[in-house]
């Protein structure tokens, strides 16, 4: 037992297993040790975590206090130790932490809390903040979206997409054609405009109220001057006795007709009946229940006791109606007034399924030993339904059976395998299905008829479809079948013969390289059916080719295909092709992922041809640059090539050499067939003189290599002296002369030019050659095309006496250009009109005036000067005699003469004075004087 029941039960020691009698002690044992092991167990980990924390912590610490002790060493060495005593602000300290692994046991980072203080500081230092709407400066947004906009706008954005999403096309607009669907909007919204204009029986009560208050307001009082005239205004019109009251005019009753549509066996239906007072006076009524017993009505309910309906007021009753079968019901309730009786009608119809089904269904041909089942969508725009499938034969007495469909029957294109067999019934050769079907308002159900024709010809059945409303409808099913039958019946307009293309290729005669050849091929067709095709033929090598390669078969029709032959080289080719067709449905271009599923082979024959050489030819073989060429001059002469042949020839010219100045251009094209030409500039710049001569070709692909040689003779530039020759004419010796001399290049290239003088050599036995005189300002040059230039030649002649003299224009290529040069040279002579001029007797201070001619005896200007005193006076009469002159120095033309005045004056006295006065004229041999 666990004791004595005082104390607490003895614990049992630890790792030993428990003993019989102690279960009841053990879970509380067990549960606090449990909680005294996770006290434990929590606190170690905990002081493990905050060992391995403090571990952190000092790492980091003595980390970044070796960085600052590192840092401070280096500032030691750069400003002394004494930086450290400057007072300067402490740099932030380099410890680096976790800040998640610091914050997550409560502790905080240093560099967070340093971060967060320098923000605080500098927010407090910082202006005063502007308010953004105080700034004048921004643009004003009065028509910006404010945040409840945008998050209403969102919303409204995401309902739009969720109802669009649930959006779904309206049920009924499926089974209506365009055409038919805008017909039926259009008279929908005819209806409602027409229901919109009339009136609910309560708005015609209160317009007829409001039309009685004006008419009352009109009833004045009648004039008493004026006679009574009856009118049925103020009621003063003779009434007709025992006429009848209208009930209309009197009550008003909702609805006018009482109507049930969608009703079920067994259930009962209620609608409620109003009948409103609308005269002025109050009104008595009571209802009579219908004959029927399908049909039945409430009590009179009076809005007060006393039985009476007063004016406005209205009375309610509730029409019951409890069918026993889904037929139409007839029926009326009688309303007994004080002054008459009327009907309200009562019916019950309930609404009947109308499917949009043709009743002749016609699926059209179906190839023999095929098994096709076409679906045919409908739609019931009626109301719900049930229908049962019936075949012809069995009607009415009795019901085809329920068959499972063929499930390896061929589908249209689009349809897929129901995921569950749809019963159907047999109506041979056709299945038509389902055989049961139920259908709610605007469901869309498929009519699924299968057909396997045993034969070909037309075949047709009928079958009932019974509703559950008794209503029976008569459906009739036709099919068609038909025969394979597709052949190549013509070439190139022509009908095969039986076994013709078992016989031999089909041959495509000799083609040049890069035309084609075309035959037409004509496969007909005679099948009802489209019919997929495809052309199996070695469509790699691109030899021959049939377009189109696949495709399908439009039902008895003609079809022509075109087969074309493009040989690449000179040689013979030969293929084989085949036309495969493809008798499943649905009908369906081959697709290398999609082959066909039931191919069968229609044709097998072989084409074949061969490659045939290029006819071309060029109008010449010898071009021959006529006349004299210059070096570096561009001389052009057109070629042409010309291809004769069927196909477009690749061409290239071989044994151009750019280097030696041949050039052809376009070097390479392509000639366009049966005539097509190209004219070549074969383009000759030689570089040098020369006699040029080369051979070259036009290599023409899969075709002749066309020769044609280039020949040419090339000279050098020629420049000349545009004159006859160069006269310096009348020169004075030792003086310059100059003229000019014109050089022009006559050629179509810049040329070279340089001037030289040459004299003729002299027989006189002596060995030096002339020296030349003549001074040219530009000795060399070069001349563009067709220019000229004028060069300034000085003479400087030595020797009096004529001047001969050649000057010769040597050009670059080695032409030579003479014209003479020629100068008449004169020594300058002048005489005094007198060598003795006699004074007389003078007295001192006393002037006497002479005067003397100087004569130019020479064709050119004399320019003369007087001496500025006497020159070979006495001992006794030196300086005793001063002259002055009005012309000291001056120039005497051709051939002419002038007056000098000189006026003596005698400064001393003397016996006799004699001295010489001088005069020298520039370039004379020797001076005069008197």
């Amino acid at each position: 037992d666990g004791g004595d029941g005082d104390g607490a039960p003895a614990e049992p020691p630890a790792g030993d297993p428990p003993a019989e009698g102690e279960e009841d002690a053990e879970p509380e044992v067990d549960e606090y040790q449990q909680r005294i092991d996770a006290i434990r167990t929590q606190t170690a980990t905990q002081v493990e975590q905050m060992d391995e924390l403090e571990r952190y912590l000092e790492e980091r610490t003595a980390a970044a206090d070796e960085l600052e002790r590192a840092r401070m060493e280096e500032r030691d060495s750069l400003y002394t130790m004494d930086h450290r005593n400057a007072r300067l602000p402490r740099l932030p300290h380099d410890l680096d932490l976790d800040r998640d692994r610091v914050e997550g046991v409560g502790l905080l980072d240093p560099r967070t809390l340093m971060e967060d203080n320098e923000r605080r500081m500098s927010a407090s230092a910082a202006p005063p903040s502007t308010l953004e709407f105080l700034d004048e400066t921004r643009e004003p947004k009065y028509m910006d979206l404010t945040e409840n906009e945008r998050v209403r706008d969102a919303m409204r954005q995401r309902e739009r997409e969720k109802r669009s999403r649930q959006k779904t096309e309206y049920p009924r607009r499926l089974v209506f054609s365009a055409e038919e669907w805008e017909r039926k909007k259009r008279d929908a919204e005819d209806r409602l405009r027409e229901l919109g204009r009339r009136m609910t029986p309560g708005q015609r009560d209160l317009e007829e109220r409001v039309i009685a208050g004006m008419r009352r307001k009109q009833a004045y009082l009648r004039n008493p001057r004026h006679p009574e005239v009856p009118s049925s205004l103020d009621g003063t019109a003779p009434k007709r006795v025992g006429a009848a009251i209208d009930p209309t005019d009197v009550f008003v009753v909702e609805p006018d007709i009482v109507e049930f549509h969608q009703f079920e066996l067994g259930e009962t239906y209620e609608m409620r009946l109003t009948i409103r007072n609308k005269s002025a006076l109050s009104r008595r009524l009571r209802i009579l229940p219908p004959p029927s017993r399908h049909f039945s009505i409430t009590e009179l309910k009076y809005p007060s006791d006393h039985g009476l309906l007063a004016p406005g007021n209205a009375a309610y009753a509730t029409v019951r109606f409890k069918p026993d079968s889904l037929a139409d019901y007839e029926d009326f309730v009688t309303v007994i007034t004080e002054t008459s009786k009327f009907r309200v009608e009562c019916s019950a119809r309930r609404h009947p399924p109308c499917l949009t089904l043709d009743q002749s269904l016609d699926v059209g041909y179906v190839l023999v030993g095929n098994d096709v089942e076409t679906r045919m969508p409908f739609k019931n725009v009626g109301g719900e339904g049930r229908f049962r499938l019936v075949d012809e034969a069995d009607w009415p007495d009795h019901t085809t059976p329920l068959t499972l469909p063929n499930e390896e029957a061929m589908l249209s294109r689009g349809e897929r395998p129901d995921p569950e067999p749809v019963p159907c019934i047999g109506v041979a050769p056709f299945r038509i299905g389902p055989g049961y079907m139920e259908l709610a308002p605007l469901d869309v159900e498929q009519l699924r008829i299968g057909f396997a024709p045993p034969g070909p010809g037309s075949f047709m059945q009928q079958f009932r479809m019974v509703c559950d409303n008794s209503q029976v409808q008569t459906f009739t099913v036709t099919g068609r079948g038909t025969v394979l039958d597709v052949g190549l019946t013509e070439i190139d307009d022509r009908a095969t013969i039986p076994g013709e293309l078992t016989r031999g290729p089909v041959y495509f005669g000799k083609v040049v390289p890069g035309s084609v050849n075309t035959r037409t091929f004509t496969v007909k067709n005679a099948t009802m059916i489209p019919v997929p095709y495809v052309w199996e033929h070695p469509r790699e090598g691109g030899i021959f080719a049939i377009d189109p390669p696949l495709g399908v078969f439009e039902p008895d029709s003609v079809n022509a295909f075109v087969v074309t032959f493009s040989p690449r080289d000179l040689t013979a080719y030969e293929a084989d092709a085949r036309l495969v067709v493809d008798t499943s449905v649905p009908a369906r271009v081959p697709h290398p992922e999609h082959p066909f599923a039931e191919p069968v082979l229609i044709e097998d024959f072989s084409v074949s041809g061969v490659g045939a050489e290029r006819h071309c030819t060029i109008d010449t073989n010898l071009v021959n640059y006529a006349g004299s060429l210059l070096p570096g001059r561009h001389y052009d002469r057109e070629v042409t090539v010309v291809n004769h042949s069927d196909a477009a020839a690749p061409f290239r010219w071989v044994g151009h050499d750019p280097e030696a100045g041949l050039l052809v251009y376009p070097h390479e094209g392509i000639l366009e067939p049966n005539g097509g030409s190209v004219t070549c500039v074969v383009e000759l710049t030689p570089p040098r003189v020369q006699r040029f001569d080369a051979q070259m070709s036009c290599v023409v692909e899969h075709g002749p290599a066309l020769p044609l040689r280039v020949t040419a003779e090339v000279e050098g530039p020629e420049v000349a002296i545009a004159q006859s020759q160069v006269d310096f004419g009348l020169l004075q010796q030792h003086v310059a002369g100059d003229t000019y001399l014109l050089i022009r290049n006559q050629s179509a290239i810049a040329a070279t030019w340089a001037l030289e003088e040459r004299k003729p050599a002299i027989d006189d036995g002596a060995r030096d050659a002339p020296t030349s005189e003549i001074v040219f300002s530009v000795a060399e040059g070069e001349l563009p095309p067709y220019a000229e230039v004028e060069v300034e030649c000085t003479l400087v002649p030595s020797t009096a006496g004529p001047y001969r003299s050649n000057i010769v224009c040597v050009a670059g290529g080695g032409r030579v250009s003479v014209v003479a040069a020629r100068a008449d040279v004169l020594q300058p002579l002048c005489a005094l009109s007198t060598a003795e001029v006699d004074l007389g007797v003078c007295y001192v201070n006393v002037p006497v005036e002479r005067e003397i001619v100087i004569q130019n005896m020479t064709m050119l200007p004399a320019v003369f000067r007087w001496s500025p005193e006497p020159e070979g006076e006495s001992e006794e009469c030196a300086d005793s005699m001063d002259f002055d002159v009005d012309w000291r120095e001056d120039e005497i033309p051709p051939g002419g003469s002038k007056a000098v005045r000189f006026i003596f004056t005698p400064l001393r006295p003397c016996a006799s004075y004699e001295a010489l006065v001088a005069v020298d004229v520039d370039g004379a041999g020797k001076p005069l004087g008197f």
